[in-house]
C-alpha cells in the first residue's frame, strides 16, 4: 500500500511538472478564438510598489493589521513584510528533519502561530513564531491529499484521493488529523487520482463557504463547512481545444498528454471570488493578454459572472499569486519579485 502511495504521489508531481513546462514553452492553445468574450467594466489595477527581497515567495500564508505573513520554499522561516513592503524580518522555526515535508505543504498564520500541513511528510505543525517552538503530529490516515484550507485552528478541509477506487472526496478534519465529515455528492467519481478535476480551493469566512475553482474545464463548485454542495456552475471559459485525458498505468493515473490549463490562481475578497483565467477571450488582444493576467470576477453567493480586469506584470513576470491587503490594495507574488497594485473600480 504505501509503495502505492509513493508511486501515485510521485505521478502527482510529474504532471504538476509537465502542465508547469505546457505553460513556459507552448502558449498558442490559450491564445486562439476560444468562443467567448468578457465585460472589462472599466476596473483597473495600478502597480504602485514593488520589491524584491532576494527571496523567492510562494504564498501569503497569513496577515494581522498592517504585517503580512509570507512563505517560501522551506518550511522552517516565515517572512513577515508590511503593506508598504518597506521591510523584510524573518521567523526561524524549530522543526525537526522530517522525509518528505517539502516542497508539498501549505502554511497558515493566526498570529503568534503557525500551521504547517504537508500530505506527502502526514503531519500537522504547530509552531509558536515568537519562541520558535513547534509541536508535530502525525495523520491518523493513510493516504494522498491536497488544496488543504485552514478554517480556523481546529478546522481544516482536504481534498483526499482513495487509494482503492482513486476518487477524490473533500473531507473536513480536526487540529489532529481526524477526519470529522466526508462529502456525499460533491466530486464526480472519475477514478482519476484528482487529475481531471485538480483545481483550488479557497474558504471565504464572510459567507462561511467554500469555493472549488478547476484548472481544466470551466467549473465552480461552492459548498459550505458541513461539506453540503451549495451549486455548481460554469465560468465564462470555453475552449474549443483538445479535452484533458487520463491514463491508467501499472503505477497508478497520469495524463495522456500535457494538459490545457483554463484556470489559475484564486482568492477571495468580499464574497467575491477573483480567478485568474488562461484563455484568452474573442474581445481581447494578444498584446494586453501577454503583458497582463486577467483575473474574472464571480458573485459566492450564486457563482454569477461580474466582470473582468488586467493586472500588469512584475518587471516582464506574470504575477502566480495575489491576495487581497485591503479595500483596494492586491498584492502580487512572482517567485522574488512582490508588489502591491491600487484597485479602482467604478
Amino acid at each position: 500500500m504505501r509503495k502505492h502511495l509513493t508511486l501515485l504521489l510521485v505521478l502527482i508531481v510529474v504532471a504538476v511538472g509537465i502542465l508547469y513546462a505546457l505553460n513556459k514553452t507552448n502558449g498558442a492553445p490559450n491564445r486562439v478564438k476560444n468562443g467567448f468574450v468578457r465585460n472589462f467594466d472599466g476596473t483597473t489595477a495600478t502597480l504602485i510598489k514593488e520589491a524584491d527581497f532576494g527571496w523567492h515567495f510562494r504564498e501569503v500564508c497569513g496577515q494581522q493589521g498592517d504585517s503580512l505573513f509570507l512563505m517560501g520554499t522551506d518550511p522552517t522561516k516565515i517572512f513577515m513584510t508590511n503593506t508598504n513592503l518597506s521591510k523584510l524580518d524573518t521567523f526561524n522555526l524549530d522543526i525537526p528533519p522530517i522525509k518528505r515535508l517539502a516542497p508539498a505543504f501549505r502554511c497558515n498564520v493566526i498570529f503568534p502561530y503557525a500551521y504547517i500541513v504537508s500530505s506527502n511528510a502526514q503531519r500537522i505543525i504547530k509552531a509558536d513564531l515568537i519562541t520558535g517552538k513547534s509541536e508535530v503530529r502525525v495523520l491518523p490516515f493513510h493516504g494522498v491529499f491536497h488544496n488543504s484550507v485552514m478554517l480556523d485552528s481546529n478546522r481544516f478541509v482536504i481534498r483526499y484521493i482513495d487509494t482503492t477506487t482513486l476518487n477524490a472526496k473533500f473531507k473536513l478534519m480536526d487540529g489532529k488529523g481526524n477526519i470529522l465529515i466526508t462529502e456525499g455528492n460533491l466530486s464526480k467519481p472519475m477514478q482519476d487520482a484528482g487529475f481531471l478535476y485538480a483545481g483550488s480551493l479557497n474558504y471565504d469566512k464572510q459567507s462561511d463557504k467554500l469555493v472549488f475553482a478547476t484548472s481544466y474545464v470551466n467549473e465552480l463548485t461552492c459548498f459550505d463547512t458541513m461539506m453540503k454542495l451549495n451549486y455548481n456552475t460554469q465560468t465564462i471559459d470555453t475552449t474549443h481545444t483538445l479535452k484533458t485525458e487520463i491514463v491508467h498505468t501499472k503505477r497508478g493515473v497520469t495524463f495522456k498528454k500535457p494538459p490545457i490549463s483554463i484556470n489559475g490562481h484564486a482568492t477571495i475578497y468580499n464574497k467575491t471570488l477573483y480567478l485568474r483565467s488562461k484563455l484568452m477571450a474573442d474581445n481581447e488582444h494578444n498584446n494586453d493578454f501577454d503583458k497582463n493576467i486577467v483575473i474574472d470576477r464571480y458573485k459566492i453567493e450564486d457563482g454569477h459572472y461580474l466582470g473582468s480586469f488586467y493586472l500588469p506584470s512584475l518587471k516582464g513576470k506574470d504575477v502566480l499569486q495575489y491576495y487581497f491587503i485591503g479595500s483596494n490594495r492586491i498584492l502580487g507574488l512572482s517567485n522574488d519579485k512582490i508588489g502591491v497594485f491600487n484597485l479602482t473600480q467604478p
